[in-house]
């Protein structure tokens, strides 16, 4: 999620917008919404979108169901990512969640 704001406002503005999705559902539906809130967590190297990113995020979610995880997102990556709308403006912060569900 790209935001001007915190991880905790992304974190929000997800669960705002999956809650819109699945119309307020009760229940468990596996999306972000249903989690407990999020832990931030910090990639030991570069994030390129490789391989090695994939099988790091496998490696913190493997052992937790239903917990959410956030990274943040910098540099050539955010770049890459930014919307051309939101290019040029300052403050601009990129997360990302991820987690596994269980019902």
């Amino acid at each position: 999620m790209i935001i001007k704001g915190s991880a905790r406002d992304a974190y929000n503005q997800a669960c705002d917008e999956m809650r819109e999705i699945n119309g307020h559902q009760e229940g468990y539906s596996g999306d972000i919404q249903t989690t407990y809130g999020f832990a931030m967590v910090k990639y030991p190297g570069r994030i390129l979108g490789n391989v090695k990113f994939i099988d790091w995020m496998h490696e913190i979610a493997d052992d937790t169901k239903r917990e959410c995880f956030c990274v943040e997102i910098t540099g050539a990556a955010l770049k890459r990512e930014k919307p051309a709308y939101l290019r040029g403006n300052r403050g601009i912060k990129g997360y990302l969640f991820f987690g596994w569900g269980a019902s």
